[in-house]
């Protein structure tokens, strides 16, 4: 696992999101996916999700994963912390590892996991045809997926695994718990 404090490497992943940080997150998402499952936005720090992070990143034959925020600004947490909030690991990393280091406080400042500091998050692997986006504002995390049979690749492998049911599901969810207003029709 490793702590990314290299400009260039933290500019190569973030290039990869496709981040707009104007837009919301969901218009975001459907820039380059088609195909998504929603769950609450903390639950993409938990060992359930982590493990099948990592089973789609190994299944696809993906030497790293990366969890990063753009909001707040990274550059700035990165004057104030010495690194940009992201982290890369191997698929084969124990998920309470990632767990513990995506909670872990830096620079003795526990306001300044990337856990508590997130506000729109990216997980992604090095190569893959998928990518997660979440916004602590809406509580929600998409798991984006660029065709239907991906998306139910992914359930196979995480056959215990449970998000809400459908968009409509979310974006109440979204809604009645943060006054939130999902886009659906950006995800159709």
């Amino acid at each position: 696992m490793k702590v990314l404090t290299d400009s260039s490497l933290f500019d190569q992943w973030i290039s990869r999101t496709g981040n707009i940080p104007e837009k919301p997150f969901e218009h975001v998402a459907a820039i380059d996916y088609r195909n998504f499952m929603a769950f609450g936005y903390t639950e993409i720090f938990l060992v359930d999700v982590i493990d099948a992070i990592r089973s789609m990143a190994d299944d696809e034959d993906a030497e790293e994963i990366c969890y990063l925020f753009t909001a707040p600004d990274p550059r700035s947490y990165f004057d104030e912390t010495g690194f940009f909030g992201a982290v890369t690991f191997r698929p084969d990393e124990p998920s309470s590892d990632i767990e513990e280091a995506l909670y872990a406080p830096r620079r003795g400042l526990e306001v300044y996991s990337i856990y508590e500091t997130s506000h729109r998050t990216y997980v992604l692997p090095s190569r893959g045809s998928w990518m997660i986006v979440a916004d602590r504002d809406a509580d929600l995390a998409l798991l984006c997926f660029r065709s239907a049979e991906d998306l139910q690749r992914f359930r196979l492998l995480s056959p215990t695994l449970e998000g809400f049911d459908t968009l409509a599901d979310a974006a109440t969810h979204a809604r009645s718990f943060m006054d939130y207003d999902l886009d659906l029709g950006a995800l159709s």
